[in-house]
């Protein structure tokens, strides 16, 4: 069964003001010595602590990848972006309150690899979302993709640009993502999770596939929590994990419909570069988080 996810329903500060405040935060540690990460509130892969316990998901692939050619194409017109995809522009709504909340840095572009391999009808992409390491995050911007028929292509903009650029699909930092729609940017990718089905099922979109776009705001740019005890947003792809001692895949997939209408099936199989299996299954931390394995594939 598809559905939406479950929302519950910060003042707007000046822009200048909000950028001011965000250098400040950025260059603070936490008490224990170590930087806290404000793309999405406290790093649960550096906590312990209560936070829900999560199934073990299937098995992904991890065969090496090979690096892909970024995506460099500039912010789209009003009437359709350079890449041929239809407009559905519109304002990103509460653009202070995402430069405290979410950690956006000014000026700043990802060097964070991102690469793909084929893996039958898809791709096996690997992502390094660690935005150089938890005590540097803070300094460094997310990182910012595309789905393409050659594999997922990072996209090379600063994190204000992406306020106004369609040219990305979708973003991690450390292990918040984000996709390019409602409060998350100014396109309209919109995402449905697909509960109880697994991702090798996945062949087409279900019928009564409720799709949504990003609304980690209510109508006063309140931040929406995700309730999962880390005061993070409530991004829509939040249910990729859980939280029992590490950062633990659940193995949910999801159905993702990009702004030209084609949509894939994306499965998060580790965020840890090493050691995911253990952490799904016995609560121990793995090694490199951050450096993510999707499993996605264009659907029919």
């Amino acid at each position: 069964m598809l559905h939406m996810l479950h929302r519950d329903p910060l003042p707007t500060l000046g822009r200048c003001a909000a950028a001011l405040l965000a250098l400040t935060l950025a260059s603070s540690c936490a008490d224990d010595g170590e930087a806290t990460d404000s793309s999405s509130g406290p790093d649960p892969s550096s906590e312990t602590g209560d936070a829900p316990t999560t199934t073990t998901p299937d098995e992904g692939t991890t065969a090496a990848p090979t690096t892909s050619e970024p995506d460099d194409t500039t912010a789209a017109t009003a009437d359709a972006t350079e890449t041929g995809e239809p407009s559905c522009d519109h304002a990103v709504a509460c653009e202070d309150a995402m430069i405290l909340d979410l950690g956006l840095v000014d000026g700043v572009t990802s060097e964070g690899a991102v690469s793909s391999m084929p893996d039958g009808a898809g791709f096996v992409s690997e992502i390094d979302a660690s935005a150089g390491g938890l005590p540097n995050a803070p300094m460094n911007p997310w990182v910012y993709m595309r789905f393409t028929d050659e594999g997922l292509q990072r996209v090379d903009i600063d994190d204000l640009q992406s306020l106004g650029s369609h040219d990305w699909h979708i973003a991690a930092k450390r292990f918040a993502i984000r996709i390019n729609g409602g409060t998350g940017g100014p396109s309209c990718v919109q995402a449905a999770l697909a509960d109880g089905v697994a991702y090798e099922e996945l062949d087409a979109v279900p019928g009564g596939a409720a799709f949504a776009e990003e609304a980690f705001y209510d109508d006063g740019c309140t931040l929406v929590d995700d309730g999962m005890g880390q005061g993070s947003p409530n991004y829509l792809l939040t249910p990729w994990w859980g939280y029992a001692g590490c950062v633990a895949t659940t193995g949910v997939p999801f159905v993702l419909q990009l702004p030209d209408g084609r949509t894939l099936k994306l499965v998060i199989d580790a965020y840890y570069g090493s050691g995911q299996e253990g952490c799904n299954e016995t609560g121990m931390m793995g090694s490199d988080s951050a450096h993510f394995t999707w499993r996605w594939s264009f659907l029919e």
